[in-house]
C-alpha cells in the first residue's frame, strides 16, 4: 500500500494479499467489534508462492490466527487449577465454535504430562469439524 492509502474490506467476504514492504511501514486495521466478530475466523491463505506455484490448484488455508481474549485466558488458566482444566475439557467437547474447541484442546495438551499430550490430541482428532481434526493432527506431529 502506498502512503496515505485507505482500503475498505467487507468482513468475511473480501480478502487481500499482503506482501512484505520494501521498507519499514505501519498500517492500521480498524475492525468492527460487534457481537458476532469473536466467533468468526480470520484466515491466512497460502497462495502457492512459498511452496512453489501449484498449477490448477486453489489456494489453501495455511492458518487461522484468530484468538480471543477468552481463549488466551483459558490457555493460561489451565496451568493454574484443576477447575480450569475441567472447564477447558467441557469447552473442548461442547463449544459451538470449532476454533474455540481447538484452542481448548491445545490448552489441555499443553499441560498434559507424558503420553497424556498425545491422548488429548488424539481425542481431538475425533472432533466433528475437519479444521479441529487438522489442527490436532498437525500438533500431534510436532
Amino acid at each position: 500500500m502506498s502512503e496515505g492509502k485507505m482500503l475498505l474490506y467487507r468482513a468475511h467476504r473480501d480478502f487481500h494479499c499482503q506482501l512484505p514492504p520494501a521498507t519499514l511501514s505501519v498500517s492500521l486495521n480498524i475492525m468492527d467489534e460487534g457481537e458476532h466478530v469473536p466467533w468468526r475466523d480470520q484466515y491466512i491463505v497460502d497462495m502457492g508462492r512459498e511452496a512453489g506455484e501449484r498449477a490448477g490448484q486453489l489456494p489453501t488455508i495455511a492458518r487461522r490466527p484468530t484468538l480471543t481474549s477468552g481463549e488466551l485466558f483459558l490457555r493460561c488458566a489451565v496451568h493454574l487449577s484443576a477447575e480450569a482444566k475441567d472447564l477447558a475439557d467441557h469447552i473442548a467437547q461442547t463449544h459451538p465454535v470449532p476454533r474455540v474447541r481447538a484452542n481448548a484442546i491445545a490448552a489441555l495438551a499443553a499441560v498434559a504430562e507424558g503420553e497424556g499430550r498425545a491422548a488429548v490430541l488424539e481425542r481431538g482428532m475425533a472432533d466433528k469439524d475437519a479444521r479441529v481434526r487438522d489442527d490436532c493432527r498437525r500438533w500431534l506431529a510436532l
